[in-house]
């Protein structure tokens, strides 16, 4: 009976080791962040939507301005999906602090796959250990 806890034992901590291993020690994961690193195609197909609205000169020095090492919020009036990819692809061109994480959008399908899995992954993982 006592190798048969240690099996189980050792093979939880085998499994538990592997998960954290694929989700990079960490279980923040989640839809609604987009980081900067985007595949080459979505890049493409957004700079192409959003290079030839234009951003107004003001607003830009405004952010220049900002202190390197405080946190920007950037809030809109109307919450969707093109206007966080408007300024996210806009200030990052720019060399600004761009929007990473938007609150009730999800970026599903624009995230990488390896990304995806992370997020399944780790969401899965937070349900069967908690409930």
């Amino acid at each position: 009976m006592s190798f048969l806890k240690d099996l189980v034992t050792r093979s939880r901590a085998k499994v538990r080791k592997s998960i954290n291993c694929l989700l990079g020690d960490t279980h923040d994961h989640y839809t609604s962040f987009y980081p900067g690193n985007q595949s080459y195609i979505i890049r493409k197909i957004i700079t192409r939507l959003v290079r030839k609205v234009p951003l107004d000169d003001h607003n830009i020095e405004k952010i220049q301005g900002i202190a390197p090492d405080s946190i920007v919020v950037y809030t809109c009036k109307n919450k969707r999906f093109f206007d966080f990819l408007y300024f996210h692809t806009r200030m990052q061109a720019q060399e600004l602090p761009f929007p990473e994480l938007a609150f009730d959008l999800r970026f599903f399908f624009l995230l990488p796959v390896k990304r995806v899995c992370r997020i399944i992954l780790a969401q899965m993982d937070h349900l069967l250990h908690h409930f």
